[in-house]
Formats: structure tokens, C-alpha cells, sequence
């Protein structure tokens, strides 16, 4: 065999060694891209979720506008916060009246570093304001706008409504119907007594109400609060240990959910 013949067979190795060695190095690339990439995700899943208001173009054009602030700027769109802990709680641990009675925007137990709320539960409080010159009907609606790995089926949504003079120290607190009916009413904790809860209108759809007659210059103040139930049969939660019903921890862990309330002109029905 030839020292040509040679040379060259031994440059088509080296050429085929090298393509090799390039894509063994592109596809662990690639690996560790996903690899990063699934992390991202399953950190973000951990970690998020969000509650986000907003103001048809009917109403904004009538004057309707939403404010974080009572005396504060009207926008047709507010962000609420995110539930930045999917540690389960118990309802009575939460303090409502702190929330209710917050001068607007986000009230948590406390923040981290970045100024993002960490505590097991958050709370939002803003206005709706009919700022325009004629009177309105209103009608509003909460609903889950995104959910992964059945993070709906633990959720709590406790929403206070005030409109006029009184503050609404009681709220109605809602939750997807449990497979097996609960009466949480009847379960007491050393935090206090469970307060009834009323079930989600529909799977994807919380609650409806509608706002008659509201008149120039009037405010229906809004509360939110959010968290996830640990004494729901779907969660799981090693404060206070699994539900004979309870589906297992992978169910929930690391899901997120996101929710929405928007409002729109009311027209009622002539039937």
C-alpha cells in the first residue's frame, strides 16, 4: 500500500474523529440545555402563579378605571401578586382583617430581598372606580386563566367586596368541589375554627357578581387573598399529614396557577 494511499486514509480518520468528537460536543450541548431549561421550568412552576384585574374597553371608555391606590393613578389593567410558596397553610392562620383593611396593593406576611412577597398566603386590595359622568352596570368575573399539575384543586380564593359605607369583615372563601364533600366549618385548629367555603361556579370559573346602578364618582373596594389549603382532601401537607382521600405529593408539587378577574359592561337579558 502506498505512503499516499496512507496519508490519506489516515486524514479521512482524523476528519471522522473530529466530526465526531464535534457532535458528541453539540448534543451535550443541547443535553445541558434541556437540562438547565427543565430546571428554569421547575423552579418557575415552584414559585409562580398570579391573580392580574382588567377593564373592558366599554367601560374604560366610560370612565371605568381600576386604582391600587384609592387617591392613586386609574389604569385598565392592575397586576396582582404571585404566590411565591406552595407550602400548604391552614385558613385560621390567616389574619384577613390586615388584608381588608390595607390602604391598597400587596399585603404578605413578608418579603424577601428582591422585595417579592414569601409568605404562605398573599393578599391584594384595589378599587374600581367609575370616574366617567353617567351611571353603569358592572358585571365582574373571576376565573383560573392557567393551571398545571392540578395546583385548582387545593387553591383558596377569599374575596371581600365592600361597596358604600361598610367594610366586608367576612368575605365568602371558594374552592374547586372536593370529589368527597368537606364541611370545613367543622374543623378546628389550635390557629381557630375553619369559616364554611363555597364551591368554584364551574371548573375554570370562580365567581360572578354584578354591579348595578353604580353611580359617578363611587368605589367598590376589592380584596383578594390566595393560598393553598392544607386541609384540602387534594393536597398534601406534612403539617397536618395526609387525607385518607389525599391524591400523592407529585400531584401538586410544583404546580402553578394563575387567575384572572375581569369586568365588563352588565347588560341584562330580556327573557
Amino acid at each position: 500500500m502506498s505512503k499516499k494511499y496512507n496519508d490519506v486514509v489516515n486524514s479521512d480518520k482524523f476528519v471522522s474523529l473530529f466530526r465526531r468528537r464535534k457532535l458528541i460536543a453539540a448534543l451535550l450541548t443541547v443535553l445541558l440545555l434541556l437540562v438547565a431549561t427543565v430546571t428554569i421550568v421547575t423552579l418557575y412552576g415552584l414559585h409562580t402563579g398570579g391573580f392580574t384585574m382588567s377593564v373592558s374597553d366599554e367601560l374604560a371608555n366610560t370612565g371605568v378605571k381600576l386604582y391600587e391606590k384609592e387617591d392613586g393613578e386609574g389604569v385598565t389593567e392592575l397586576n396582582g401578586p404571585s404566590l411565591s410558596s406552595v407550602q400548604p397553610i391552614a385558613q385560621p392562620q390567616i389574619q384577613e382583617q390586615y388584608v381588608y383593611n390595607n390602604g391598597g396593593g400587596v399585603y404578605s406576611p413578608s418579603y424577601n430581598s428582591n422585595g417579592d412577597p414569601v409568605g404562605d398566603y398573599v393578599g391584594y386590595t384595589f378599587f374600581l372606580k367609575n370616574a366617567g359622568n353617567v351611571s353603569c352596570d358592572i358585571q365582574s368575573r373571576i376565573r383560573i386563566s392557567d393551571v398545571d399539575k392540578k395546583m385548582d384543586e387545593a387553591v383558596r380564593v377569599w374575596v371581600f367586596t365592600t361597596r358604600g359605607d361598610d367594610v366586608d369583615e367576612n368575605g365568602i372563601i371558594y374552592q374547586k368541589a372536593d370529589a368527597v364533600e368537606k364541611d370545613y366549618s367543622k374543623i378546628t385548629t389550635a390557629f381557630g375554627d375553619y369559616r364554611a367555603t363555597t364551591n368554584f361556579e364551574t371548573n375554570t370559573d370562580i365567581k360572578t357578581d354584578v354591579y348595578l346602578d353604580v353611580q359617578p364618582e363611587e368605589v367598590i373596594r376589592i380584596s383578594i387573598i390566595l393560598w393553598v389549603e392544607g386541609e384540602d382532601p387534594d393536597c398534601t401537607n406534612e403539617l397536618f399529614g395526609l387525607d385518607e382521600n389525599a391524591t400523592s405529593a407529585e400531584d401538586i408539587e410544583g404546580g402553578s396557577i394563575k387567575i384572572a378577574m375581569s369586568f365588563t359592561s352588565y347588560k341584562e337579558k330580556i327573557v
